[in-house]
């Protein structure tokens, strides 16, 4: 199965040109939005906003990449060609929340995922097509990967004398991207998962919910945050889906 996902990977993997486009395109939206309020404390100052939004490119370029990453290597797995592409009323709504609240709102909802059939990988596969269920699980691997990646440098700088702004930054713009593609709306990822199951979504979202609160407290468990899922989960079906 390894060797299988291996050859898939180094055959489909990596974007198209059209992609690539996208990619930066939002690679630079989304860290413009960051620094939008960055660009000097009392007077605007060109220098340091340009360090600012090159410095948020950067930190953008490893969240974006990390989390389409996930969601294509997840597409390959399950036997389908993933498509990345830009949301282009997110993108520019991004601009205009940043603009109209000075920056202190930052929309980073800006892209969607298209999966399309790889035939001879889904040969004698229950449900051969896309459907709604594929869609939910190839998405729901980008915002898990963004979480764990954060959690990761959070815990390596525990260990390794990293720097505190740079790993605390990384942490918190790292689930607030994810945060945004949670949201229930199309085409991005939370709206996926919750056409293909209620139940589904509301886990996904009330773990990773339950996570970035446990944060903002200081605890950083992924048990505590699945018990949380686990819990409004089954408050969702006794209540509302039953």
């Amino acid at each position: 199965m390894l060797e299988n996902l291996r050859d898939k990977i180094t055959r489909y993997f990596w974007f198209t040109p059209t992609e690539w486009r996208g990619y930066w395109l939002t690679v630079l939206v989304a860290s413009f939005v960051y620094s939008f309020d960055k660009w000097g404390l009392t007077t605007f100052e060109p220098d340091i906003g340009l360090i600012n939004w090159m410095t948020g490119a950067l930190l953008f370029g490893f969240i974006i990449f990390i989390h389409h990453a996930a969601q294509r290597i997840a597409a390959l797995h399950f036997g389908f060609q993933p498509e990345h592409y830009v949301w282009w009323y997110g993108l520019v709504g991004s601009l205009l929340i940043a603009l109209l609240t000075n920056g202190y709102v930052k929309w980073y909802a800006m892209g969607g995922l298209m999966i399309s059939l790889l035939p001879t990988h889904r040969l004698g596969r229950y449900r051969y097509g896309p459907n709604l269920q594929a869609f939910a699980n190839v998405t729901a691997f980008g915002p898990i990967a963004n979480v764990c990646a954060a959690a990761f440098i959070k815990t390596l700088a525990w260990i390794l004398p990293l720097p505190t702004t740079l790993v605390d930054t990384w942490f918190y713009q790292s689930l607030v991207y994810s945060a945004w593609q949670l949201l229930p709306f199309p085409p991005l990822d939370g709206s996926r998962m919750l056409y293909a199951s209620r139940l589904f979504y509301v886990f996904v979202f009330s773990t990773f919910l339950g996570y970035i609160t446990l944060a903002a407290i200081g605890v950083f468990s992924f048990v505590f945050a699945l018990l949380i899922g686990m819990t409004c989960w089954l408050l969702f079906y006794y209540y509302v889906e039953r």
